[in-house]
């Protein structure tokens, strides 16, 4: 038994769609007896409304940067919380008022206090509960607190910024133009180990593709795939390049 890891946005998701191509391969993958999982930033309800929609089979899902691991049907196989206090401390930092929203997530629950109508959440139907500023200080056992910039350069400054004051206990994990906070250790990386070890594999039997910053932990891990037209540290990351997770999972399929 194997396990191939993709990353969803801008990897399995390309182009506003899932192809089916890599839904096929999918399918294949696991009917030959190997274990298929998303790993990617969004949490839990942003992700279940992209795999049930798109019907996108899966065995496990590593969501909020690797903070937070789920069986199929949703139940927690592990969840890494921030401290208490983190919301506050993320809402009051310099490098956080250029932010377009602060996501807070945390398992079966989404929270977003939108301060721009340019977010590329604007508009979107998604399971997300409105909470205002003050109502946002107080919330707690969260996985992950999401960012969106208005451009890479200034999201690139203000994870720098977060991860100087932020201390031991939190990270934050740039990804293009938006920035997650996540527990200290939480990675996609840590996410798949957590499998790993439930699953009893070793690590050459995990496979993994991704496109972004917050893949490169994963890559470096396991046998990583960058897909083309990656940027640069993340193609110099991978130990091979595909043009789709399809084309990973085919691969392996032959050898």
């Amino acid at each position: 038994m194997k396990i191939a890891a993709s990353d969803y946005d801008g990897t399995l998701f390309r182009r506003g769609r899932v192809s089916r191509e890599d839904l096929e391969a999918i399918a294949a993958w696991r009917q030959r007896g190997h274990l298929f999982a998303l790993a990617t930033g969004r949490d839990l309800n942003l992700t279940r409304v992209e795999v049930e929609e798109r019907g996108i089979p899966v065995d496990y899902l590593v969501c909020s940067t690797g903070a937070a691991v789920f069986e199929p049907d949703y139940r927690p196989v592990h969840l890494f919380s921030l401290p208490p206090g983190a919301a506050e401390l993320i809402i009051d930092h310099p490098a956080t008022q250029d932010s377009r929203y602060f996501v807070f997530s945390r398992a079966g629950q989404t929270y977003i206090d939108l301060h721009s109508s340019e977010s590329w959440l604007t508009g979107l139907k998604l399971p997300l509960t409105p909470v205002d500023t003050r109502q946002a200080r107080s919330l707690t056992g969260l996985q992950q607190i999401s960012l969106e910039f208005p451009d890479a350069e200034t999201a690139a400054r203000g994870a720098t910024a977060l991860n100087r004051d932020l201390g031991p206990t939190m990270y934050a994990q740039l990804s293009g133009f938006c920035v997650d906070v996540v527990p200290a250790g939480a990675t996609k990386a840590e996410g798949l180990s957590l499998l790993i070890e439930l699953k009893k594999l070793a690590v050459d039997d995990v496979l993994t593709i991704g496109d972004s910053e917050n893949d490169l932990s994963m890559l470096r891990r396991f046998h990583g795939y960058a897909i083309s037209g990656a940027p640069e540290e993340v193609l110099a990351a991978a130990r091979s390049v595909a043009d789709s997770p399809a084309a990973m999972l085919w691969e392996n399929l032959e050898t």
